[in-house]
């Protein structure tokens, strides 16, 4: 019998080894048992990374809130406050949760802690809202982040969600706007100080693609929204450029 060379047991060692690194890897990519996101309890073949309980404990939002900025009412169709004294540019805002818990986490998780994955679910729970809401799109558009904050993080966080949504949904994604002003730390801005930080910070980018948005129904992609400053400057653009209508949908209204 003839006895294995050297090159030979050489070559099955290599093999050997690079088959339980490929092994590795699917287990890592595609593991058979994972945690919940949330809490850290062990799940099984779930669909979402959450657990029973998580889910159970998501803040949906629930209640009246104004038909035009989203923010909680009393009573059913009645404008909040400030939209009452001036309606914003939008025309509707959409969001499936509240500012906390495991959807603060996720969205925080997702935008600035390198957990980029977290895009898949929060866009399926934003394309349910839309579906839910009644808006009739016919593009989206999102809300461009600063050179810095794409710098800082690798990605433009709503862009993501932008074209995930868009694809879900079949609806073209217009790359029509950019930040013309470098965003600033809002968290501890009141409200007049967070439409004065915005204003003047948007404008639509060069090129042709800015004609596709005339007379057209924009769902306007963001990640949250607090105030409304924001989404309100950016529809302010995009109706001087000929938008019809501009519905915001984001994954939190805070």
């Amino acid at each position: 019998m003839d006895q294995p060379t050297q090159a030979g047991s050489a070559d099955r060692s290599l093999k050997g080894r690079l088959k339980r690194l490929g092994n590795a890897v699917l287990d890592a990519l595609f593991p058979e048992t994972f945690v919940c996101f949330g809490c850290g309890a062990e799940l099984n073949g779930a669909v979402l990374p959450l657990c029973e309980a998580c889910i159970a404990a998501l803040p949906v939002r629930q209640g009246e809130f104004c038909p035009v900025c989203g923010a909680t009412v009393a009573k059913k169709g009645e404008l909040c406050r400030h939209c009452a004294q001036q309606k914003p540019h939008f025309d509707s805002v959409n969001a499936p949760y509240f500012y906390e818990g495991v959807s603060r986490k996720a969205v925080l998780s997702f935008k600035d802690g390198d957990q980029r994955w977290l895009g898949k679910y929060l866009c399926k729970e934003m394309v349910v809202c839309y579906r839910k809401s009644g808006i009739e799109g016919e593009a989206i558009v999102s809300v461009p982040s600063g050179r810095k904050a794409i710098r800082r993080r690798g990605f433009d966080h709503a862009e993501a969600l932008g074209r995930a949504v868009a694809n879900d949904l079949q609806l073209p994604y217009y790359n029509v706007l950019r930040r013309v002003a470098e965003s600033v730390d809002s968290t501890k801005l009141d409200r007049g100080g967070r439409y004065a930080a915005v204003f003047g910070a948007f404008d639509v980018a060069e090129g042709e693609t800015v004609k596709e948005i005339a007379g057209k129904k924009i769902v306007l992609i963001d990640d949250v929204v607090t105030t409304g400053a924001t989404a309100d400057e950016v529809a302010k653009i995009l109706k001087l450029n000929g938008a019809a209508r501009v519905d915001v949908l984001a994954f939190i209204r805070r």
